[in-house]
């Protein structure tokens, strides 16, 4: 009988201890798992704007830092080809890329928006709206090094701007091509910045008629 009051005893307090124990949150502890949710790895670019034909790449980020872990990209379209890090636009369209860390399987995924290169297809049209424009961008001058901009009319590129030099300044100049149709329509500018591999609508309009226009451009 006192070996049985001992065992309901003792269980008892394992009982108790488990309970105590459950509560602070300390079971199921599994260090492995730990080590592995432990880590983190992210795209240096979550989205990617890109001419087709061009080519990019991508750099994952470890957090913590892991400088020799192994990536692997993958994308199940056809607008983009990999050759080692390298990630080529073949033809227009938008599709995503993904890169698998063989450290603990850890992915992450890009947005990549293949564009038609910029054309201008002066000769399909007989009328032109002349554009001169001042542009800052971040608060500084439009490089030309490392951006590009477009005039656009119904999501079509009529004109892609060009430096030129007037009265000692630097201006860019469109010559923003179009129709009988197009009078009245709206002439949008879209910027490129290729190191960035980013690509936006600037917020100012014109409209289509003919006429020259002075503007300032500007993303704010």
């Amino acid at each position: 009988m006192n070996k049985l009051k001992h065992y309901i005893s003792v269980l008892g307090m394992m009982t108790m201890i488990s309970i105590v124990i459950t509560s602070c949150g300390l079971v199921d502890y599994d260090f492995d798992e730990i080590e592995e949710n432990g880590y983190a790895m992210h795209l240096n670019r979550d989205t990617v704007y890109i001419m087709e034909g061009d080519t990019f790449s991508l750099s994952p980020i470890y957090t913590p830092v892991l400088p020799d872990a192994n990536v692997f990209w993958k994308t199940t379209s056809t607008i983009l080809s990999i050759k080692d890090n390298n990630i080529i636009a073949t033809k227009t369209g938008e599709t995503y890329v993904k890169a698998y860390s063989s450290y603990h399987s850890l992915i992450d995924s890009c947005y990549v928006c293949v564009m038609p290169r910029w054309t201008t297809p002066q000769y399909d049209f007989p009328d032109e709206t002349i554009v001169y424009a001042t542009i800052e961008i971040g608060g500084k001058p439009f490089d030309a090094s490392r951006m590009r901009i477009a005039a656009y009319i119904d999501g079509e590129c009529r004109g892609e701007g060009t430096m030129k030099d007037y009265l000692g300044r630097s201006i860019v100049q469109f010559r923003v091509c179009g129709n009988q149709d197009d009078y009245g329509k709206t002439v949008r500018f879209r910027l490129y910045i290729l190191d960035e591999l980013y690509c936006e609508y600037l917020p100012q309009t014109i409209t289509f008629n003919g006429e020259t226009f002075n503007i300032h451009l500007t993303d704010v």
